[in-house]
C-alpha cells in the first residue's frame, strides 16, 4: 500500500511538473504574440555582404555598410564604415520601415544590442549614431539621427565622446564619457517608455531622460558618418527589440 501511494504522488508531482511546463510555454507565446519582438545576429547572410536584405535597407554615400562573419571562432557582426569627409556616410536602418510603437498595450520598448564604437575623429561633429528614430523619416544622411524633430532616443558620439540623445520639442543630451571607451564593446539598452528614456550600459542605468521624451513609431538605425578625414566605425554584434 505504502510503495503504490508513493508511486501515487511521484507521478501527481510529474504531472504538476509537466502542466506548469505547458503553461509557462503557452504563456510566453502569448507574450511574444502580444508584444514586438526582432533579433538579428548578422549570421544569415556571406561574408563581406550588406547586412539581410529581408529586414535591413543600407544607405552609402561613399562609406561602406558590410556583415563581417568569416571567422567560425567568434561572432559575426554588422560594420558602418565612414570614408572620412564630409557626407560620406555608411548607415543601415529597418527595411520597409519596419516600426515599433507604444500602443496595444506596450508600456516599454527596448533595443538591446551590442556595440563597439571606434572613433579617431575628435574634432566638432557627430561622427556614430544608433537606436531610434521615427518613422516617417527615410534616412539619408547619419546627421537625422540627432535632430530632436526625428523624435531620437539614441546613443551617439560627437568629438570623441559618447552621449544619450533623446528629442521632442528640442534635444536633451548626456555625456555616456565615463562609462564609454573608444574601441570597446558594451551591451547597450535604449528603453523607452511613455515618461523616461533609460540608458543603460552593461546592465546599469547610466543616463534616464525625463524632460524630452519623444512619442512616435520608431525604426531602427545605426550609422558612422563622415565630418573629416579621420575614418569612424561602428560594430555591432546583435540587435534585440523588446516591448513590455
Amino acid at each position: 500500500m505504502s510503495n503504490s501511494f508513493g508511486q501515487f504522488l511521484s507521478a501527481t508531482n510529474a504531472l504538476i511538473t509537466t502542466v506548469d511546463t505547458v503553461v509557462d510555454g503557452l504563456a510566453e507565446n502569448q507574450r511574444e504574440r502580444e508584444y514586438p519582438t526582432f533579433n538579428e545576429y548578422f549570421d544569415q547572410v556571406a561574408d563581406g555582404a550588406d547586412p539581410d536584405v529581408n529586414s535591413w535597407s543600407v544607405v552609402e554615400t561613399g562609406g561602406l555598410v558590410t556583415v563581417e562573419n568569416a571567422n567560425v571562432d567568434a561572432p559575426g557582426y554588422a560594420k558602418c564604415t565612414n570614408a572620412g569627409g564630409v557626407g560620406n556616410d555608411a548607415i543601415f536602418y529597418s527595411k520597409d520601415k519596419k516600426f515599433f510603437a507604444l500602443k496595444n498595450g506596450v508600456t516599454s520598448l527596448s533595443m538591446i544590442t551590442r556595440v563597439k564604437l571606434n572613433w579617431f575623429d575628435t574634432t566638432a561633429g557627430m561622427t556614430m549614431a544608433f537606436g531610434f528614430v521615427t518613422n516617417d523619416l527615410t534616412p539619408t544622411q547619419a546627421d537625422d539621427f540627432s535632430l530632436f524633430a526625428n523624435k531620437p532616443a539614441t546613443i551617439l558620439v560627437s568629438s570623441g565622446l559618447a552621449y544619450a540623445c533623446t528629442g521632442q520639442l528640442a534635444q536633451e543630451l548626456d555625456l555616456l564619457d565615463t562609462w564609454v571607451a573608444d574601441n570597446t564593446y558594451y551591451e547597450f539598452e535604449i528603453k523607452i517608455t511613455a515618461v523616461a528614456v533609460e540608458f543603460i550600459i552593461d546592465g546599469i542605468t547610466r543616463r534616464t531622460h525625463t524632460t524630452q521624451v519623444p512619442v512616435s513609431i520608431w525604426q531602427m538605425v545605426f550609422a558612422s558618418r563622415g565630418v573629416q578625414a579621420q575614418i569612424d566605425i561602428l560594430e555591432c554584434e546583435y540587435i534585440k527589440i523588446r516591448g513590455t
